[in-house]
């Protein structure tokens, strides 16, 4: 339960302008200071879901990283039975940086969370040589922190634009869509490590082929593509193992555990995360390696350990 309360109105102050007051109803007050959740703010800046929501704080929170700040002081977890965070002051207006500008409720957010001016009795203390030096440090700042955030935008939005497609891919096509996440990197052999690990495919033991589980395909995360070819002799057609492929849906889901969402990570996919006991983790394998082989009816691990 947030102990955190909504900050009293400050009578004294001029009132606010009407693009202001939902954001100041939405600021909290506790000991640390004013704060925002971002379950709060996601409406407010024109979001409907909270996964792509998230997705701009995740850039923000690298913004902020990348320009010396702390993310972790900056963009807190907050307790909950769902994710959310405590938000600073700079937390919000680094999300609202990342925003298109055109857009009103975004350019409400960038105008009201802008740095603040410093108060007249601070600029009075000050000669004109220091005001004009940390006016110009500023305007620097705020300059290369826009240039972060704008070269972090376009590998989400090439995301954003070769999964909404309907469909699905080749696994070798997959690997190299989940890639363009900066967070991502895997190659076709090692995808399919992972699609067995996680239980969505297995590995034929007659021709060794990669077959669909079929509550992956219930799931609509992987589909198949009947194959054939004409006998050269006969003329007759003859069938090929399917092909398995990844749909739209599982491009999403794959992404989401590979690097969206921090509490189900793969191992081996993310070497830097900790590893929960009993996951796979191999090294990059070459294009001709013996993979996994996953025979239905039998566990994971009874595989691995007669290798």
């Amino acid at each position: 339960m947030r102990e955190a309360t909504p900050n009293p109105q400050d009578h004294t102050r001029p009132a606010a302008d009407d693009a202001s007051v939902p954001f100041e109803q939405a600021k909290r007050l506790d000991g640390r200071g004013d704060h925002w959740y971002a379950r709060d703010l996601m409406p407010l800046f024109g979001f409907r879901s909270w996964q792509r929501f998230k997705d701009a704080v995740d850039r923000a929170a690298a913004a902020c990283a990348i320009t010396d700040g702390d993310p972790a002081a900056e963009f807190v977890p907050a307790p909950g039975a769902r994710p959310d965070y405590r938000l600073t002051r700079r937390a919000a207006g680094l999300i609202a940086m990342s925003g298109d500008a055109r857009d009103p409720l975004i350019a409400a957010a960038q105008a009201y969370f802008a740095p603040k001016a410093p108060e007249p009795d601070a600029v009075e203390s000050l000669d004109e040589i220091e005001v004009a030096r940390k006016y110009l440090a500023a305007l620097e700042a705020k300059r290369d922190l826009q240039s972060k955030v704008a070269d972090l935008a376009p590998s989400a939005a090439s995301w954003e634009v070769l999964a909404s497609g309907r469909g699905d891919f080749s696994v070798s096509d997959a690997a190299k869509i989940l890639s363009r996440d900066p967070s991502i990197q895997i190659g076709q052999n090692r995808l399919f490590g992972t699609l067995g690990a996680l239980s969505w495919a297995y590995r034929q033991q007659g021709d060794h082929s990669w077959r669909a589980y079929q509550s992956a395909v219930n799931a609509g995360w992987l589909s198949e593509l009947p194959q054939s070819h004409s006998h050269p002799r006969s003329g007759k057609r003859v069938l090929d193992p399917p092909q398995l492929r990844v749909t739209a849906k599982g491009l999403g889901e794959l992404r989401r555990r590979l690097g969206g969402d921090r509490d189900a990570p793969i191992a081996g996919v993310n070497p830097p995360r900790p590893e929960p006991e009993g996951t796979l983790n191999r090294p990059e394998e070459a294009p001709n390696a013996d993979l996994p082989r996953r025979e239905p009816g039998r566990a994971l691990g009874r595989t691995l350990e007669s290798r």
